[in-house]
């Protein structure tokens, strides 16, 4: 009977729900005791050529995408991160494709920007406002190929890739973490 319990509880706890794989970062307002969630960034894209490896006369800028939700204030926000060296390229709409056909596209943008460690890099925020339909769908359905836009960028004006599969999940389970913790409000 006691490896029964056992085996029961140990079930439970690995088991593989939404929650018990969720990782979420937090943070209360100090001021009004609000709570503001997020999920880890996953990498969705880079290129371009390291400005230590650059020849004279080439003006490719490196860049590192990343995609990540938040979740505060009852609103959802899904937030493209650019970290760039050399180039000011600023995500004005994405559009994303999943398992499903159904494609979700989001130009209703915010911005914001910071310098990195390095003086040469910069970190530009661009913030997509999403529905719950959103939301539900990109926590249910693999997202299979994006498309950013972005505004000043002569170097990637369009960035168009599929998901590796690998990317998707990651996608696919941050936005079930952040969907799961409005479902829990």
């Amino acid at each position: 009977m006691k490896n029964v319990l056992t085996l029961i509880l140990a079930s439970l706890l690995f088991s593989n729900s939404s929650v018990a794989q969720c990782k979420l970062y937090s943070k209360t307002d100090q001021f009004d005791g609000s709570v503001v969630h997020w999920t880890k960034p996953v990498k969705i894209a880079n290129g371009g050529i390291p400005g230590i490896l650059k020849g004279p006369g080439n003006s490719d800028c490196s860049f590192k995408i990343t995609l990540h939700f938040v979740s505060g204030g009852g609103k959802k926000v899904l937030v493209i991160t650019e970290d760039q060296e050399s180039c000011d390229c600023s995500p004005v709409s994405i559009s994303l494709k999943l398992s499903n056909n159904a494609v979700i596209s989001k130009s209703n943008v915010r911005f914001g920007k910071e310098q990195s460690r390095s003086i040469r890099n910069t970190i530009q925020y661009s913030y997509f406002d999403l529905t719950e339909k959103e939301l539900l769908l990109l926590s249910q359905y693999s997202t299979t190929r994006f498309r950013i836009q972005e505004a000043h960028c002569t170097d990637h004006p369009v960035f168009e890739s599929n998901c590796k599969a690998k990317v998707a999940e990651k996608i696919k389970e941050n936005a079930k973490c952040i969907a799961g913790r409005n479902a829990r409000k």
